[in-house]
């Protein structure tokens, strides 16, 4: 197996780890909206404020997942440009750090948490990017 075969095997193994963390995190959380509360920080007042953490969170891990395992594994089809799917995610995470990014020239830098989950979103986005750089260029 050639260098660029074990980086592209390399990269395809860390994000299907990646995207497995978040389909667990995502599916733990649509079952007890608590694990979000525990894990990032967020308070859980009243059904509806429950309700939308459970939905709008789960969906994103969900659907981060889903779309980065769906991009990241060989899948025999034939289809060309599989890779692309890792856009989704990676998107998804890149909004995510903007966001956190607003909020800390908004003077939100105290707290540690928010470091610690703009730097996971950061590795994210550029795992995810890298990913799709590295598998795209085998295809052509």
């Amino acid at each position: 197996m050639g260098e660029s075969n074990w980086l592209r095997v390399a990269l395809r193994g860390a994000v299907v780890l990646w995207a497995a963390y978040f389909l667990v995190m995502g599916l733990s959380g649509l079952i007890d909206p608590g694990v979000y509360a525990d894990n990032l920080g967020i308070g859980l007042d009243g059904a509806f404020g429950a309700s939308t953490i459970r939905g709008d969170l789960s969906a994103f891990f969900i659907v981060a997942g889903v779309f980065a395992l769906l991009g990241a594994l060989p899948f025999r089809d034939g289809r060309r440009r599989r890779h692309d799917w890792l856009l989704v995610p990676a998107s998804l995470f890149a909004v995510a750090l903007a966001g956190r990014g607003i909020g800390l020239l908004g003077g939100g830098a105290s707290d540690p948490g928010i470091t610690g989950a703009m730097v996971a979103e950061a590795v994210s986005v550029v795992l995810l990017l890298a990913t799709w750089r590295v598998l795209g260029r085998s295809r052509r």
